[in-house]
C-alpha cells in the first residue's frame, strides 16, 4: 500500500525553502561564533552573548585591571627604591673615605700643609653627600620624603655655614594591592638624621657688641630687639632729637649721638661701645642725658636710657647674638 507525508502535503515549496535557509544562517552564525571565540579565545565578546554572567564577568575584569595597575605600580615602587638603596650606599662610602682622611690628619704626622690639603678633599665630599641626598628619579626626590616634585628644587640646602633640610618627614606612597600602601622613598629624617636634636652648649659665649654690629643682631636691653625711632640727647640743658630710624649697626647709632652732643659743645663728652653695651661719658662740668621721646622705646632697647654729670655711666647690655660674621677676638669668654 503506497504512502505520502501528510504534512509535506500541507506545506508549500516557499515555506520549505524558507526554513533550509534559516537553518543555513543559525548554522553559519554559529560557525561565525566560534570562530570569534577562537581567534579572540573569549567566550563572551559582548553583554548580549551571556546577559546572565555580564556582571561576573565585568567584576573580574575590574580586578583583572587593577592588578596590572598593582604590578605598574609596584614596578615603579622597585625601581624608586633601588635608587633610594644606591644612594645611601653611596653616601656610606663617601662618609667613611672623609673619616679615614680625617683620622689620617691627627697627631704630629701631618703638617700644617697637608691638613689643608686635605680639608678640600673634605669640602669636595660634603659636597657630594649634598648631591646624593639631592637626587631625584623621575622627579622623585629620594630623600625629600612626600616633597615628590624635584622641579621644586633641592630639599638640602645651605645655610649660615651648614646644611637645612627643607623637605617633608613623611614619604610618598603608592597601592601596590596590599593592606595599606606602602612608602617606596625615604625622607632627611629616617636616611640622616636631618631633623635630630642639636647639641647645645651650656656656656654663654656673650659676644661683645662692636661697631659693625648689626642692630638686628641685638635682643637689646629689655630683650625685645631694637624698637627704631627718634631719641633726645640733651648736652648741658640744650635738647637735640636724633632720628635712628635708618640707623643699621650700632656704629650709625653711635655716630648720631656724638655728632648731636657736639652740635652743642664738642667738648662736652661722648657715647662709646663698651662691652656689649654703651658707655656714656660727660667731661668734667658738663652734663649729658639721653631719653626717649614720648612713648617711644628706643633709647630703652638701647639700654641708653642714662645720664651722666662730669662722670661716666654705662648702659644696659645688648644682649648681642652669635652670627657666622661674629669674630672671635668678640666672644666673651676663653676659646
Amino acid at each position: 500500500m503506497s504512502q505520502f507525508n501528510p504534512i509535506a502535503g500541507r506545506t508549500t515549496t516557499l515555506l520549505s525553502s524558507n526554513q533550509l535557509l534559516a537553518s543555513l544562517r543559525k548554522t553559519q552564525s554559529d560557525l561565525l561564533e566560534k570562530q570569534v571565540q577562537i581567534s579572540t579565545g573569549l567566550q563572551v565578546t559582548k553583554p548580549s552573548d551571556a546577559p546572565s554572567d555580564t556582571s561576573a564577568i565585568q567584576k573580574l575584569q575590574a580586578k583583572l585591571e587593577a592588578r596590572d595597575q598593582h604590578e605598574g605600580n609596584l614596578d615603579f615602587a622597585i625601581g624608586i627604591l633601588n635608587n633610594t638603596d644606591q644612594g645611601l650606599g653611596d653616601a656610606l662610602s663617601i662618609a667613611l673615605e672623609a673619616k679615614s682622611i680625617a683620622s689620617s690628619q691627627i697627631g704630629l704626622g701631618s703638617s700644617k700643609a697637608e691638613r689643608e690639603n686635605q680639608s678640600l678633599v673634605i669640602d669636595a665630599q660634603i659636597q657630594g653627600l649634598l648631591e646624593v641626598a639631592n637626587r631625584a628619579v623621575q622627579d622623585i626626590s629620594l630623600f625629600g620624603g612626600r616633597q615628590s616634585n624635584a622641579t621644586r628644587g633641592p630639599v638640602f640646602v645651605e645655610t649660615l655655614g651648614g646644611i637645612r633640610y627643607i623637605g617633608a618627614s613623611e614619604n610618598i606612597e603608592g597601592d601596590v594591592g596590599l593592606d595599606r600602601p606602602l612608602a617606596f622613598n625615604s625622607n632627611g629624617q629616617e636616611a640622616f638624621g636631618a631633623l635630630s636634636a642639636r647639641v647645645k652648649s651650656i656656656t654663654d659665649l656673650d659676644p661683645q657688641a662692636t661697631a659693625g654690629t648689626s642692630l638686628r643682631d641685638l635682643n637689646g636691653a629689655q630683650a625685645f630687639g631694637i624698637r627704631l625711632g627718634s631719641i633726645q640727647v640733651t648736652t648741658n640743658a640744650t635738647s637735640v632729637t636724633v632720628d635712628l630710624t635708618t640707623a643699621d649697626t650700632l656704629g650709625d647709632v653711635v655716630t648720631r649721638i656724638n655728632n648731636a652732643i657736639n652740635s652743642v659743645n664738642p667738648a662736652a663728652g661722648a657715647i662709646t661701645i663698651a662691652g656689649s653695651g654703651l658707655s656714656l661719658t660727660a667731661n668734667a662740668t658738663h652734663t649729658i642725658a639721653i631719653t626717649d621721646i614720648g612713648t617711644g622705646e628706643t633709647a630703652a632697647d638701647l639700654g641708653a636710657v642714662i645720664s651722666a654729670a662730669s662722670s661716666m655711666t654705662a648702659g644696659g647690655d645688648l644682649d648681642p647674638q652669635l652670627t657666622p660674621l661674629t669674630s672671635l677676638a668678640a666672644l666673651g669668654v676663653a676659646v
